[in-house]
């Protein structure tokens, strides 16, 4: 069966909970999805100072959605790199959210360009393993980054054991939100099952790691957001 014919699987990489937001807006478009999370995320217990702390920053709705904040946390404004993340921002509990709508970049230069180093630090709430360096960005423009580790990612072991199988028994769509879960599909993937499928990427750099993995098409968002990455899926 090619992705030309009916039924569409989709196969959704992200982690949850992010994924099972993907899945109803997929099932919506008339897909049959498929969650198989490539990592999952595992929260962290951490302390925070934010004395002198004038603004909190997020590149990813896992920070919002897992970690334990103290509730003074929450009148501090946030900056989040895109609406979902604002929205999982907003859902916690924060009352001043600003969103970039974009990746990284997008965040740094909206950060850059609406605060000053000299009224305080910034804090990056984040996971271990993060994509872009916002933080660096920031501190080329003088700011003071600082980092509160709230979650962990970590190789979802069912991804390895059933992504082969799945791949091979159904056909459609592979969603990649991040470059991390491209390269841990890429690592786990046999190049026979993909014929198939076509790769759906929230960016140029999650398109990299599986350029040469022998997908039938390769596509890319316009912009890194699930918007952009649902807007080149034809149901």
């Amino acid at each position: 069966m090619s992705i030309n014919e009916t039924p569409k699987h989709i196969i959704i990489t992200r982690t949850k909970p992010g994924a099972v937001k993907t899945a109803l807006r997929a099932e919506k478009m008339g897909l049959i999805p498929i969650i198989i999370p490539a990592a999952e995320v595992i929260a962290k217990d951490f302390d925070v100072d934010i004395e002198g702390v004038q603004a909190l920053l997020v590149t990813s709705s896992n920070a919002p959605q897992l970690a334990n904040f103290d509730e003074h946390l929450l009148s501090i404004p946030i900056y989040a790199v895109g609406d979902a993340t604002m929205e999982a921002c907003i859902t916690r509990g924060f009352t001043q959210v600003i969103s970039a709508g974009g990746d990284a970049s997008a965040l740094a230069v909206l950060i850059a360009d609406r605060l000053n180093p000299e009224d305080g630090k910034l804090m990056h709430l984040r996971g271990d393993d993060v994509a872009g360096d916002v933080g660096g960005l920031l501190r080329a423009c003088g700011f003071e980054v600082l980092n509160a580790v709230c979650y962990a990612t970590v190789a979802n072991p069912e991804f390895i054991a059933k992504i082969n199988p799945t791949m091979q028994e159904n056909s459609g769509y592979i969603m990649f939100h991040s470059p991390k879960g491209a390269e841990r599909f890429n690592a786990a993937v046999t190049e026979h099952n993909l014929q198939n499928w076509c790769a759906i990427c929230i960016s140029e750099a999650a398109a990299q790691p599986i350029i040469a993995a022998g997908f039938q098409e390769i596509r890319i968002a316009s912009r890194p957001n699930e918007d952009a990455m649902f807007d080149i899926i034809t149901p």
